[in-house]
């Protein structure tokens, strides 16, 4: 595995982080989901860095990025944060791999900007209408309304690096830390902006249509 450095960028007057890995010149582009930050995609990024320069943001509202100011959070949004993240940062046009949310912002910022991106993997696109009456939809609102208040009782935006870390290490250790809270540090919940979950449990619409 390559040396992985952390760095940040300006998008929409926010300081969003980003790790890259590998000197390769192919970029590629790994966005996690709407409950993760970019640790999801490190165990494949350390299978590929050797071939490609491997780049994997916190979204906005996500992992050590800044909270949007006004906990305003939409599809638009974090695809024009894409779009900047590969016009300013990466400079070339890259292969992005998403998952779940991250499906959606990929699709989104290659329907609108077909000139910034090569070709696209998506893992798990939601295929329900997230504002909807879906029995999909509903669990996950329900979900992510579950676990607001417990985590705005924390202050994880200001961990180091080396605290989550730390963190990530105890979910080895059930002894340690009880099942609720383990769940929230492996699916990268206790990073998130409360304020991105609260709307997500509200409903956060995407029209397929448009794309």
């Amino acid at each position: 595995m390559s040396e992985v450095k952390h760095d940040f960028f300006c998008s929409d007057q926010l300081n969003l982080h980003f790790c890259l890995s590998g000197n390769n010149e192919t970029p590629v582009i790994f966005l996690h989901g709407a409950s993760s930050l970019h640790l999801t995609w490190s165990s494949t990024i350390q299978q590929l860095d050797k071939h490609y320069a491997c780049y994997s943001p916190d979204l906005r509202g996500h992992g050590f990025s800044d909270y949007s100011l006004d906990s305003h959070y939409s599809i638009d949004v974090f695809a024009q944060d894409l779009a900047v993240f590969i016009a300013n940062v990466v400079g070339k046009p890259a292969f992005v791999v998403a998952h779940s949310l991250g499906s959606l912002i990929a699709l989104h910022c290659a329907a609108n900007n077909p000139e910034l991106i090569i070709s696209l993997c998506l893992e798990d696109p939601p295929i329900f209408d997230i504002c909807g009456e879906d029995p999909g939809a509903l669990q996950s609102r329900a979900v992510f309304a579950e676990y607001i208040d417990l985590i705005s009782q924390h202050k994880a935006k200001q961990w180091s690096i080396a605290k989550t870390n730390q963190l990530l290490a105890e979910m080895s250790s059930p002894e340690k830390i009880d099942s609720r809270m383990r769940y929230i540090y492996a699916s990268g919940l206790f990073f998130v902006d409360p304020g991105f979950l609260l709307q997500l449990s509200e409903g956060m619409p995407f029209d397929y249509k448009a794309i």
